[in-house]
């Protein structure tokens, strides 16, 4: 009688290729007598699907064996899944892996369920021994390496296997008809494990800093077959790609790829540290064949002292400054990601790494939260550094947020939040770019003195539907959720943006540098810059009355824009000038028809999120172009224009 096997993927994005799945099956099916004794089932949706849906599915499944991937975005739906299917199929057997629960035993197994095991360490070798073992007449988990299970109420944990050196091992799932089913996302390895042991992070942690790969020529069949099969979306899940000279060349195939076939469109990952040249490398091949993509630069702090203590003194902030200036000299997208807070860090430090990054034309600057990982030094290191967290432990989701630190307080934490929520809503979707590096500049205001004013000002605007969100979310954790910032995006930037921009004109009203000309006059053209997110989002007049510029909106998305004369030095990062370089006249073509998709209602508020979040941190991919229109100046400009 063949069993059944129930992999359970529950995912943040729709549509992805369920991969640990597909390794688990592809190496399971070299046993002849598993792949005989057992028919597998992939069970994937996303978090956003009800716990009862979920769990009717499984019901109904009616499998032998379950086997869930748990992570910190999906516990709390597993938690809240797994007793009632444990109570309705008694004599089913259950595997929970994953980076939340190996090592966790006591947290998670129940000694009355000795039907349900965690895999502690890569799943291939210890699944299928597993699988192996539920065929006996009376199964000894005892017998399988890399389990936890309880048995007569004592928790047993057997001997880890050896990670996989050879991942070829793995037979490739996409190349041997596991997945049949349409997907429009991947995540796609060429290696695993990571060189570093930074504190706040599994990768390293897990790998003993050892990094082992698959072959080339089967990474570019891969590569083939998912071009071949639609996938727009391509997630290279390496700790750290470009760490070998090899990606170079797998970058160039898959950028020819994207030339020939226009799959996949959107490349992200994960940057190799100490590469700066290499990295400029890869993102400059992506971005000349048109896919979408961003580098990014992932400091985590600017601060040498927290560096050290969280075990990354070893990655050199001077690689970031190199990589940083490479990429503004190539006019190549770039995003920098932050935690906040680490250990070692202050209020006052992040707020200085964040005026030196927007000194260094940081394109945008993505702060996470600090969220305390199982199985991370910091997990184990957290009464050293007084760390204080809180648990979020709600229907979908199972997460430890980092609320206080021996050098944060409780109130500095959130402060540092505002802080953020002002830094993404002024810099990275633009609506005070121009501004603040003027007054960075030229008036000895800073990019934090800015950004601290806006906060404070928004904690008296709650009226203000995007205020209202982060200031809600600062309340409720709900930052962690990574879609969040993207929510924010979407708000600013469609739902509520005349609500925004007029909030945005409240606030410099009320600034001492408003007296300022030439301030007045760059916060002009912030609001003719500042990006569309959609392509359908309503283009309509300025309800501003512009007082330094001419403006007129004109037809595709286009404002006509006649600038002071004055402002053209500043203007030549926006026109896409060289420093060297003079613009020609005053008058402007502001194009906003860049690479957005469309707005879709039907789409959920989370899907439509991701989009936005995606956008923010390729923001060049959505900037307007500013065009120089000297053929047109003496042809009535503005004539039959819709003034603004």
């Amino acid at each position: 009688m063949t069993r059944k096997v129930t992999f359970v993927e529950l995912t943040i994005y729709e549509k992805i290729y369920p991969l640990v799945s597909g390794y688990l099956q592809a190496y399971a099916y070299q046993d002849s007598s598993l792949k005989n004794a057992f028919s597998f089932e992939k069970y994937s949706t996303t978090i956003k699907t009800s716990a009862a849906s979920i769990l009717q599915d499984l019901q109904k499944s009616d499998a032998d064996v379950y086997a869930f991937s748990c992570y910190l975005w999906n516990m709390g739906l597993v938690k809240s899944i797994l007793p009632m299917l444990l109570e309705s199929k008694p004599e089913a057997y259950f595997m929970l892996g994953g980076p939340q629960v190996m090592h966790h035993g006591n947290k998670y197994l129940n000694p009355p369920n000795e039907n349900l095991v965690i895999c502690n360490g890569e799943g291939e070798k210890t699944f299928s021994e597993f699988l192996a073992e539920t065929t006996n007449s009376k199964p000894d988990f005892s017998n399988v390496r890399g389990l936890s299970f309880y048995r007569e109420g004592e928790i047993v944990t057997t001997e880890k296997h050896d990670r996989l050196r050879n991942l070829d091992e793995i037979p490739s799932p996409f190349l041997n008809g596991i997945f049949d089913e349409s997907y429009t996302m991947a995540t796609f390895e060429t290696n695993r494990g990571c060189p570093f042991s930074c504190g706040f992070c599994y990768w390293g942690a897990a790998t003993n800093a050892k990094v082992f790969t698959f072959s080339e020529d089967r990474i570019r069949e891969e590569l083939n077959w998912l071009s071949a099969h639609n996938c727009v979306f391509l997630y290279l899940v390496d700790a750290n790609w470009g760490i070998y000279a090899r990606d170079i060349g797998l970058t160039e195939h898959i950028a020819e790829l994207a030339r020939t076939t226009r799959m996949p469109s959107v490349v992200y990952y994960s940057a190799a540290k100490n590469k700066p040249e290499r990295m400029t490398q890869i993102t400059e091949i992506f971005t000349n064949a048109g896919v979408v993509t961003s580098q990014p630069v992932s400091l985590q702090t600017m601060n040498e002292g927290s560096l050290e203590l969280i075990d990354r003194k070893n990655i050199k902030l001077s690689s970031y400054v190199q990589l940083q200036e490479r990429l503004n000299e190539k006019k190549i997208s770039s995003f920098t990601e932050l935690i906040w807070p680490l250990p070692g860090e202050t209020l006052s430090s992040f707020k200085e790494g964040i005026n030196r990054l927007c000194e260094s034309k940081a394109d945008t600057i993505i702060s996470y939260p600090q969220l305390l990982l199982h199985n991370t030094s910091l997990y184990e290191k957290r009464d050293e550094f007084g760390l204080v967290t809180e648990q979020i432990d709600d229907r979908i989701g199972e997460v430890e947020v980092v609320v206080q630190t021996a050098d944060v307080s409780y109130a500095e934490s959130n402060e540092g939040m505002r802080f953020f929520y002002a830094l993404h809503l002024l810099h990275n979707i633009r609506s005070l770019y121009m501004t603040t590096r003027y007054l960075n500049s030229h008036q000895e205001v800073k990019y934090s003195d800015v950004f601290t004013a806006f906060a404070d000002f928004c904690k008296d605007h709650r009226k203000n539907p995007v205020v209202d969100f982060f200031e809600t979310s600062i309340e409720i954790r709900d930052y962690y959720d990574v879609f969040n910032y993207g929510k924010v995006v979407h708000f600013a930037l469609h739902a509520y943006r005349e609500e925004f921009e007029e909030l945005c004109c409240q606030f410099v009203r009320q600034q001492q540098w408003w007296d300022d000309s030439m301030a007045r006059s760059l916060f002009e053209v912030d609001l003719i810059n500042k990006p569309y997110v959609y392509s359908n989002t309503p283009f309509k007049p300025k309800r501003y009355v512009f007082e330094k510029l001419q403006v007129g909106v004109a037809e595709t998305q286009s404002y006509m824009v006649k600038v002071p004369e004055e402002c053209l030095p500043y203007l030549t990062e926006l026109i896409g000038l060289n420093d060297d370089e003079e613009v020609q006249t005053t008058t402007f073509r502001v194009n906003h028809k860049r690479m957005q998709y469309p707005y879709m209602k039907a789409q959920s508020l989370e899907h439509n999120a991701a989009y936005c979040h995606g956008m923010v941190i390729r923001v060049e991919h959505m900037a307007p172009f500013w065009v120089n229109t000297a053929s047109m100046v003496n042809r009535g400009l503005f004539a039959g224009v819709r003034t603004a």
